[in-house]
């Protein structure tokens, strides 16, 4: 009786687990999958930021409508790169199309590019200039090109 348990028990363990039929291989994401939950994650990014601006702006006394270069820097740093940080995060989560890997993974890189220039020179995201052109350009150009164009608005 002793054997024929531990030979069910040895059956039971072998090859025949729950997890592995559960997490049977799920179907790819499409595109339009992608574009539609990385929006959705990125108008709730945007939507969040929105909020936390307005809160810093009366934390610290300023008008919105009228900022200072500095006030504005100040906000970027505090507020929108943090924002920035986590619609990068984010998206990297979600699962990516088939054969598209190479297109998010430069989305990404170039919206992490334009964190790391803001952070170097706070200016060029407070006050960009032709010669110092805003930091998330290209972000912006690649996100709308793929379809995903709110995440590219810093």
């Amino acid at each position: 009786m002793a054997l024929a348990v531990a030979a069910l028990l040895a059956f039971a363990g072998c090859g025949g687990g729950g997890d592995e039929e559960t997490t049977a291989e799920r179907p790819p994401i499409t595109k339009k999958k992608f574009v539609r939950e990385g929006q959705a994650l990125c108008t709730r990014a945007y939507r969040r930021q929105a909020r936390w601006m307005e809160k810093f702006y009366k934390r610290h006394g300023y008008d919105w409508q009228e900022l200072s270069k500095k006030a504005r820097e100040e906000v970027n740093a505090a507020v929108v790169m943090k924002v920035e940080q986590e619609k990068i995060d984010e998206l990297d989560a979600l699962p990516v199309p088939p054969g598209d890997e190479k297109e998010i993974e430069k989305i990404l890189e170039s919206m992490e590019r334009g964190i790391r220039i803001t952070e170097r020179e706070p200016e060029r995201l407070a006050e960009p200039t032709e010669e110092n052109p805003e930091p998330f350009t290209e972000a912006r150009e690649l996100t709308a090109d793929y379809g995903i164009w709110i995440c590219g608005q810093p």
